[in-house]
């Protein structure tokens, strides 16, 4: 759920896809899959999808579907230390592994942005 209403219409942008979209390239591994994602030249930009205060502020993402936010700066410029505020909310009806799994760079340390490359580790679901 994103609280932060935006001021502009592209401000706030979401990505979801499936793991194993033809977007990414993905490695099986002995307890899940890695999963490798190039947003260079521009790519990243077809992925990402305005939200709509009014229709899609409420946003379900499936287990391992692989998602990411992105706020255009500048456009709340009448909220001083203005930025994007979600809300996380996860069932336990069916999830073994409570844990968040974030996707990485490959260079250490190195803050993610929209068109860098990233992997993902993805872990079997055991029922």
């Amino acid at each position: 759920m994103t609280l932060t209403k935006p001021q502009c219409i592209d401000q706030n942008k979401y990505m979801v896809m499936h793991w194993d979209s033809d977007e990414f390239d993905h490695e099986r591994r002995a307890d899940g899959w890695t999963v490798n994602i190039d947003g260079s030249d521009g790519r990243w930009q077809k992925w990402f999808a305005n939200q709509d205060p009014s229709h899609e502020w409420l946003t379900y993402f499936e287990r391992n579907a692989i998602h990411a936010f992105h706020a255009k700066e500048g456009c709340n410029q009448t909220i001083e230390n203005s930025g994007l505020v979600t809300v996380w909310a996860r069932s336990t009806a069916q999830d073994n592994e409570q844990s968040t799994r974030l996707c990485k760079s490959p260079v250490g340390g190195k803050v993610l942005q929209p068109g860098d490359n990233a992997v993902c580790d993805l872990r079997d679901w055991k029922p």
